[in-house]
């Protein structure tokens, strides 16, 4: 699941869209507790929460990860362990990212989406 959260954080950027994970878009203070917003395409510092009511609320690890992830090695993926309620809400967070900036529910979503069950299909028959 990981793997595809990368590819499609990564990906975003064919369809024209790059949001910023990285600092906030009013201060550009880097290192806070983001939070993102559609309606700026980047992240809110706690003191600019205000500046957007829709904001997502997202657990903070949410655009961190995100951030480490627009970056990230292919060959750093072995490494990468993380909690099955942050692998959800990141799901959620990317299908709303595409709902959102691309627009349509494409169909290679649904592939990209079996990656996760082909990848837990592979560790079973390796053990």
């Amino acid at each position: 699941q990981v793997l595809t959260n990368i590819f499609e954080i990564q990906i975003l950027t064919r369809f024209g869209i790059s949001p910023n994970f990285n600092e906030c878009i009013f201060c550009h203070r880097v290192g806070q507790a983001f939070d993102f917003s559609f309606k700026y395409g980047a992240c809110l510092c706690p003191d600019h929460y205000h500046e957007d009511e829709r904001r997502c609320h997202l657990n903070p690890n949410i655009p961190y990860l995100l951030n480490q992830f627009q970056a990230i090695d292919f060959e750093t993926l072995e490494t990468i362990s993380l909690k099955p309620e942050i692998k959800q809400e990141l799901r959620q967070f990317m299908d709303q990212l595409y709902e959102e900036y691309v627009g349509i529910h494409l169909k290679s979503k649904k592939f990209i989406d079996s990656l996760a069950d082909w990848g837990q299909l592979l560790k079973e028959e390796n053990k």
